[in-house]
């Protein structure tokens, strides 16, 4: 069961939580060992009665742990395929995504994954209050992540609040100083231009399809290859800026 648990949380769920709920496995299968250990016979030394009580009682919570990581594994497992199952039924059935976006949430109440997808949703359909609530609610759960300041920018800035836009994209270049989204955004809320949220949305998508059919896009005749983002989530891919909108 034990070496179940390892495999199934090793290859479902995020790696950063993978150390935590790998070690909660580990230590609490070495608690339940040691504390059902057969009793060695060895003539006048036996345990007290009331040591081999609270030896027998010690089992309980770690069993208890057990069972708790691997309802916890669980719970991350199933969210994760519940959001998938989302993104893959979006482009035809939008309310059934919502649906499934707020179930996984409700498996993963901890994580922001599940809220930054109902904002994702939400700026496909253009309801903007919504999409906002909804990052406010992963900045809530996850205040280090990036995304969640990128999109209220964003969001900020299609309301007409430039100030706030800008506020926001500030956070975001703070918090990953090295994500070119960020800078080139603020760059464009500071220029004067207000951003349309599905308009950036597309981009990011239509960039990151390209990047997933040839990523390492270098062009016979080009100069130089064209820069790869930090990473190949949508939410934090570098769009390529054009000139008319700076």
């Amino acid at each position: 069961g034990g070496a179940f648990a390892l495999w199934l949380l090793h290859g479902s769920v995020d790696w950063l939580l993978e150390y935590a709920g790998m070690s909660a496995i580990v230590g609490a299968l070495a608690g339940l060992l040691v504390s059902s250990a057969p009793e060695t016979r060895t003539g006048p030394s036996r345990l007290p009665n009331g040591v081999a009580i609270v030896s027998g009682l010690a089992r309980w919570p770690v069993i208890a742990l057990l069972i708790i990581a691997a309802v916890w594994t669980s719970a991350q497992w199933a969210s994760e395929r519940t959001r998938a199952a989302a993104v893959a039924i979006a482009p035809d059935q939008p309310q059934r995504a919502i649906t499934k976006a707020e179930q996984a949430r409700a498996l993963d109440p901890f994580g922001d994954e599940a809220d930054r997808l109902l904002g994702q949703l939400a700026v496909q359909r253009g309801d903007l209050p919504a999409a906002q609530q909804a990052y406010l609610a992963a900045y809530g759960r996850n205040q280090a992540a990036t995304p969640p300041r990128i999109w209220l920018g964003v969001i900020a800035s299609a309301q007409g609040n430039r100030r706030e836009a800008l506020t926001w994209l500030r956070r975001a270049m703070r918090a990953s100083p090295r994500d070119g989204l960020s800078r080139a955004l603020y760059d464009r809320v500071r220029a004067g231009e207000q951003l349309d949220p599905a308009l950036v949305l597309g981009e990011l998508l239509t960039r990151r399809r390209a990047l997933v059919n040839d990523p390492d896009p270098v062009r016979p005749g080009a100069t130089t290859p064209s820069p790869a983002p930090t990473t190949p989530d949508p939410d934090q891919a570098t769009p390529t800026t054009p000139a008319a909108a700076r």
